[in-house]
């Protein structure tokens, strides 16, 4: 039932009329019992992850990760909004008080060496940092891109509206940066089943400037055309692992995450 709705990766989306009926008629959207967190069992023991906080419970959660020098973290958000109607950013669902905005760059920064906020003007990323987007109106491309010419530094970019990301996920990310090939440039999930790529739940590395630089002279802006497969590392999951990955662009989409956290914090989970 999941694919019905995880909009983004390319799943075909149920009429608009009977969208938010068929999901929220449901008792239960996903094997709760299952699911603690999807990508656990892969990489990370119940010491390892604090699944309260959203991020690693090492007590230095950069020291695995040292070999690969300084990763900084940028959150995308650049968007209007327009499609919800209202800001994303501020919007809370996990019943703690936290909008999507402080709860991505807490999660983002138990990873990474400091976290910016990418955004369209530097008021829209208060309090935090800010890298306001250098090109107009070119979506979360001119985000990336914005970020990789003023830090020149490996960034591991992850978007705003994702209320059910967590830390297993990004350190089995930054597990297969490590390992990489040599010459590889960009390291991010794909979807099995259809071969989307989450371009932004990545790690791009400052090599990857140039071939930026060439997309915007020729008018590219698809992540997937920018970077070439040969030179970008995959990290393989199932649409049975797709919760971290769900996001948020609709109401319907909104009413569904919360409905959602409230089942997970009912099982404690």
């Amino acid at each position: 039932m999941f694919a019905d709705f995880h909009l983004r990766n390319g799943f075909r989306p149920l009429p608009k009329e009977t969208f938010g009926e068929k999901i929220l008629s449901q008792p239960c959207l996903f094997p709760l019992s299952r699911a603690r967190p999807f990508f656990r069992n892969r990489f990370a023991s119940s010491r390892e992850y604090d699944t309260k906080s959203q991020t690693s419970a090492h007590s230095h959660p950069l020291e695995r990760y040292r070999r690969g020098g300084i990763v900084y973290g940028i959150v995308m958000a650049g968007g209007l909004s327009s499609r919800m109607g209202r800001n994303k950013l501020r919007l809370s669902i996990h019943g703690d008080g936290k909008d999507m905005l402080e709860r991505t760059v807490e999660l983002l920064g138990g990873f990474t060496d400091d976290v910016f906020v990418s955004c369209r003007a530097p008021e829209d990323a208060a309090p935090f940092k800010a890298i306001p987007d250098e090109v107009d109106r070119q979506g979360p491309f001119g985000g990336v891109y914005s970020a990789l010419r003023r830090l020149q530094k490996p960034i591991l970019v992850l978007s705003c509206d994702l209320p059910f990301m967590d830390g297993p996920t990004l350190r089995r990310l930054l597990d297969a940066r490590e390992a990489r090939l040599p010459g590889t440039i960009m390291t991010t999930y794909q979807q099995e089943e259809t071969g989307f790529i989450e371009a932004l739940v990545a790690v791009y590395e400052p090599a990857c400037l140039p071939w930026f630089d060439a997309a915007w002279e020729q008018g590219i802006r698809k992540f997937s055309v920018v970077i070439p497969e040969e030179l970008r590392t995959h990290v393989p999951y199932s649409r049975s692992e797709a919760l971290p990955f769900f996001n948020i662009n609709y109401p319907a989409d909104f009413e569904i995450a919360r409905r959602l956290a409230e089942l997970m914090r009912r099982d404690g989970m």
